[in-house]
């Protein structure tokens, strides 16, 4: 059996749409294939040969910038008035700086801020 008529059996779609389906899976796989070698950079040898020299691309990531945006969100819940949960929270704030390098300045210091109120 091939991979078209098993997705048509396991998503009840028409043939074609399940060969347009996996024929589009393919291309982005391909796509995102070529991509694999050209993420670790580069190596260049030096005039006298001793030397290697890497460039390295290092992107931030969206991980960093998710962390980020829930930490600020963990400061707010506790500026609200009733808030029951200032012990969670500083668990968690505490969990994220332990765990993520790259925040833990940041994190640190919303929580200074937070025992300073």
């Amino acid at each position: 059996m091939n991979i078209q008529k098993l997705e048509t059996l396991s998503s009840e779609k028409l043939p074609q749409e399940s060969y347009c389906e996996i024929l589009g899976a393919a291309i982005c796989l391909d796509y995102y294939a070529g991509w694999a070698d050209k993420i670790t950079g580069e190596t260049l040898s030096s005039e006298s040969g001793i030397f290697i020299t890497y460039i390295k691309h290092e992107s931030v990531g969206i991980y960093e910038q998710i962390i980020l945006w829930y930490i600020s969100i963990l400061v707010e819940l506790t500026r609200l008035e009733g808030t029951k949960h200032d012990n969670l929270i500083s668990l968690q704030m505490l969990d994220v700086a332990v765990r993520v390098e790259s925040i833990r300045s940041f994190a640190c210091n919303q929580m200074i801020e937070i025992c300073q109120k």
